[in-house]
């Protein structure tokens, strides 16, 4: 049950810098910490947080050693509501797949996150928000304390609480995605990878790492082949519902006969060229632009969609660039061709040896997510 408390101040923020009296210091009245960031995080816990539960009745058994959850609504007359692990958040997930009532949910089932879903919670929109939240040995705090600032430091809550929260629980879940360094980026490029939507947990782990080593992901190869297999295997029947993957789905089930059958060239042949006709279809629902290869790049990654914010695990601005990069790469037909993309393959100029087991996975993961970004953005759940 919630407990009611009185605060002796309202809290403004944390301080961005030190300052001497009379100085002016930057103020941070919302944000977002994890257990990614070390001693900030502790610190920020160890401030507003302890202070709160220091308030609580000691049959609230409020010590932060055993505090998994602790959501506090703040109000301007300095009373607060506090919930102490005694409640249990609702989150709203896309799955990769079909779930049934009662199904156990992993890690791997989860496409995206949605919400927070909090209606059993009365928030007003001039009130302040402290949230503290655990995932396993995982924790995150998010605050907001800019409702309860007067004058010309006042700032509203104008944005989907729950949305928020959801980018959150996506961060501390998925640490290993949004901490990836901009130099691992980098190396999974040069090595035609990218940690694809419905490659397991571990298998993108393992290639993060691999890149972070400067070794081979390529040594994953039949692992990721593995998994390609097994995840089409499981979507390719629900495609022939879908109004947009129907139509181009007899070319992608001969496709996956032949990556089956390890036929790879004619699985590659067949791929890359139809990729980009699903794209058009795509960009003709969505846009009334030209379907210039600029426009195919933003529709299938899902730029801008109000469905696909930065957050979203299926990293769209960074699909956006691997479409651009490797997809769509470009090529100099004086030199040699040591790259399969649609361009290679569509002007008839990609050697046999390109037209590997390696390209044919690649393709399948592509359609894979551009398959996750349609259903995100026209088929929402």
């Amino acid at each position: 049950m919630p407990h009611e408390i009185k605060l002796d101040y309202l809290p403004a923020g944390y301080a961005l810098r030190g300052g001497r009296a009379g100085e002016e210091v930057e103020l941070m009245f919302r944000g977002f910490t994890s257990f990614e960031d070390g001693e900030l995080f502790i610190s920020r816990l160890e401030g507003f947080p302890v202070q709160i539960m220091g308030k609580l009745p000691a049959s609230a058994c409020a010590e932060a050693s055993i505090t998994n959850n602790l959501f506090v609504i703040l109000r301007r007359d300095k009373t607060a509501t506090v919930y102490h692990n005694e409640f249990h958040p609702r989150v709203s997930i896309r799955a990769k797949g079909k779930v049934n009532k009662g199904d156990p949910l992993m890690l791997d089932h989860i496409l995206d996150v949605d919400r927070v879903v909090l209606d059993d919670f009365k928030i007003p929109k001039d009130s302040g928000i402290a949230y503290v939240f655990s995932q396993g040995w995982r924790k995150g705090y998010f605050f907001d304390f800019g409702p309860l600032q007067d004058g010309d430091h006042y700032r509203p809550r104008d944005y989907d609480l729950g949305v928020v929260l959801a980018q959150c629980y996506a961060h501390v879940w998925f640490q290993h995605l949004f901490s990836i360094s901009e130099s691992v980026w980098e190396e999974m490029l040069r090595q035609s990878w990218f940690p694809f939507a419905y490659l397991p947990t571990e298998r993108v782990k393992a290639m993060i790492l691999r890149a972070q080593e400067k070794l081979l992901i390529d040594d994953e190869l039949e692992k990721i082949r593995d998994d390609t297999l097994s995840a089409v295997r499981d979507r390719i029947d629900e495609w022939s519902t879908d109004p947009l993957l129907s139509k181009h789905l007899p070319f992608f089930r001969t496709a996956f006969e032949r990556f089956e059958a390890g036929d790879d060239i004619s699985a590659g042949s067949i791929l890359y060229t139809r990729l980009e006709g699903l794209m058009r279809s795509y960009h003709a629902t969505l846009r009334a632009d030209r379907p210039i290869q600029a426009n195919l790049i933003a529709v299938a990654s899902g730029e801008g969609h109000p469905a696909m914010r930065e957050s979203s695990l299926m990293l769209p601005f960074r699909f956006r660039r691997y479409l651009t990069e490797i997809y769509f790469a470009n090529f100099d037909p004086s030199k040699p061709i040591n790259a399969m993309s649609r361009h290679t393959v569509s002007h008839g100029v990609a050697p046999a040896e390109l037209f590997n087991r390696k390209a044919a996975i690649i393709g399948f993961l592509i359609l894979l997510q551009i398959s996750a970004v349609i259903r995100a953005t026209l088929q929402p759940q």
